[in-house]
């Protein structure tokens, strides 16, 4: 995966997970910083500019595409959804409807790749199924 395939996809990630900019944080000389944050997950980011340079900061600095701590609970949402996620020992993840048939089936490089590149393909499904 390239470093933008890797951005885009935390991205797409992301925004389905609602993460969103509040001003919560103070640094240590009095001045609001950008935050981001998705359910319990609070990011601080270092960047005094504009939302759009933290929300970069944001997703440079996300690790969906490498940490299970970030990547499960995308994992649980959908599943929360009514979707089955089945991930398999030899680095395959499907990802069936509520009748059992394969909406998502991928098998890439390792098992966190295969699983983050499920999440990536269901997201892109699901926005389609929005509109």
């Amino acid at each position: 995966m390239t470093t933008t395939e890797i951005t885009e996809g935390n991205k797409l990630i992301a925004d389905f997970m609602g993460v969103k900019e509040t001003v919560a944080y103070y640094d240590n000389y009095g001045q609001q910083t950008p935050c981001y944050y998705t359910d319990n997950n609070l990011y601080r980011s270092p960047t005094f500019g504009s939302p759009n340079k933290s929300l970069k900061n944001f997703l440079g600095a996300s690790k969906y595409h490498e940490s299970w701590d970030w990547l499960m609970p995308v994992v649980e949402k959908i599943e929360a959804m009514g979707f089955d996620i089945h991930i398999d020992p030899k680095n395959r993840c499907m990802i069936f409807n509520g009748n059992k048939n394969v909406r998502i089936d991928t098998s890439i490089g390792s098992k966190i790749e295969s699983v983050w590149c499920a999440v990536i393909a269901f997201i892109k499904w699901y926005n389609t199924q929005k509109s």
